[in-house]
């Protein structure tokens, strides 16, 4: 059965996003995420999974003129485990974000990020 994961990132901060690497621990990316992640808009990376594991892995970005990085975490097991969606801002307290997901096996993952509140 397919464990398949749509990541979509929300940039809502105001500064672009530059990617800086992928790492799919289990499962394949079936797109690659795009060199650059817009100010405003969104962006999405699907992950299906690689046989006995459903997907996991992260993506890592970086905030464009700045040395804040961001990584994407996504891990969806096959067993009854609970699947597991992180922001990881690095400092961590560059970005403010939430993570919305969907259940079920075929899961929908929004990561929404927003400037700084001060």
């Amino acid at each position: 059965m397919s464990r398949d994961v749509t990541l979509t990132i929300e940039n809502n901060t105001g500064v672009a996003l530059n990617y800086v690497s992928k790492n799919a621990k289990h499962g394949k990316f079936v797109k690659n995420p795009p060199a650059k992640i817009e100010s405003t808009g969104s962006w999405k990376c699907s992950s299906v999974d690689g046989g006995l594991y459903g997907p996991e892995g992260d993506v890592v970005y970086q905030m464009e003129n700045q040395n804040s990085t961001i990584k994407f975490t996504f891990d969806h097991p096959i067993s009854s485990t609970k699947s597991h969606y992180k922001v990881k801002p690095d400092p961590s307290d560059a970005v403010d974000f939430e993570v919305e997901q969907s259940g079920g096996t075929v899961q929908k993952v929004i990561y929404k990020l927003y400037s700084k509140s001060e």
